[in-house]
């Protein structure tokens, strides 16, 4: 004997797997570093997003205090993601104002440039 139920059948939503978004684990630890970092500066007083090689894009947060800090994501959907989770409004591109405003230190200063090999 077979018992039926009255239950209603489930939903599509209900019966489609759950798929996580391509990079979603990248995005949300771009988006956290992003806004820790933005905090500890005062703010971010401009946002960029750079696309570094047809495969990475690179999302640039200079805060108000002059420092600046980035995280390179996997794709450009990434990178306006990570933006999007983080409140980052961003500015379309550089000019004099925002260059200006960013302060390297001498940490960055000795990074510049190592690495390359010499011709």
């Amino acid at each position: 004997m077979t018992e039926s139920t009255n239950a209603p059948a489930p939903s599509e939503d209900e019966q489609a797997p759950k798929t996580t978004p391509p990079h979603a684990e990248a995005i949300k630890a771009a988006a956290k570093n992003l806004t820790k970092f933005a905090d500890a500066h005062g703010g971010a007083a401009n946002t960029f997003v750079e696309y570094v090689a047809s495969s990475f894009t690179r999302v640039v947060v200079v805060a108000k205090d002059g420092r600046y800090g980035d995280q390179v994501l996997p794709s450009a959907e990434a990178a306006e993601a990570v933006t999007v989770a983080a409140g980052l409004e961003v500015t379309p591109e550089w000019d004099r104002e925002s260059t200006d405003s960013v302060k390297t230190s001498g940490y960055e200063w000795g990074r510049m440039g190592r690495g390359r090999a010499a011709k």
